[in-house]
């Protein structure tokens, strides 16, 4: 899953570290992927941003994916934050974004 180093994700630093520090909160360990237009550089103004969770192969609690998205929705962050546990992702539409994939941190 490695990206192309000319590839960079459509995010300024400042939203970056404040995605970063809100799914760090709670799943302190895992892999965060960007994938879509922030990832392929098709992002407008306030396209979303799509993350794939990856906790080492294990399935993220519904209740800590449901506390991610209430802390994105109660962030001021002027974008959706849209968010996929790897483990429990159809193995087609995974394999379709894997090639857009870019490491957030």
């Amino acid at each position: 899953m490695a990206a192309e180093p000319s590839r960079q994700i459509d995010l300024t630093p400042e939203r970056r570290a404040q995605v970063l520090g809100i799914i760090r909160n709670r799943l302190p360990d895992a892999r965060i992927w960007v994938y879509g237009s922030r990832a392929r550089g098709r992002a407008r103004r306030y396209s979303d941003l799509d993350l794939m969770l990856d906790d080492h192969g294990k399935t993220i609690p519904t209740r800590v994916m449901g506390d991610l998205d209430e802390d994105f929705d109660e962030s001021n962050l002027p974008i959706i934050v849209d968010l996929h546990d790897m483990a429990l992702t159809d193995a087609r539409f995974l394999d379709r974004v894997r090639r857009d994939f870019l490491l957030l941190d």
